[in-house]
């Protein structure tokens, strides 16, 4: 059985006010979490800040593949929710990483 990760990714939404970034949020977490692998995730935002956070717990042995279909969930729900994502960054720094066993409840 693989490992359970958690992997976190805060989107930075320059140029855009907090009230267009509220009035997308429904429909931003309506289309992650219809996702196949989105329906667990966690969705937050500070729209006065100019952020959105998701966050995914992802089967995977690999801390690439963890990475790449957390950044695909991402950019599919922002896309299916009409939004662009210009400039993605195919590659990514980690911030911060901490390791936890996830356990069921």
């Amino acid at each position: 059985m693989a490992e359970r990760t958690y992997a976190e990714f805060i989107i930075g939404i320059p140029n855009t006010s907090a009230a267009l970034i509220e009035k997308k949020l429904d429909r931003i977490a309506a289309e992650l979490f219809k996702l196949d692998g989105g329906a667990g995730a966690r969705f937050s935002a500070d729209p006065v800040g100019g952020t959105l956070t998701f966050g995914y717990v992802i089967e995977s042995d690999d801390i690439n593949e963890v990475v790449a279909k957390a950044s695909a969930l991402t950019r599919t729900a922002l896309h299916a929710a009409g939004g662009n994502t210009k400039g993605w960054p195919s590659e990514f720094k980690n911030i911060q990483s901490t390791q936890k066993q996830l356990t069921d409840a």
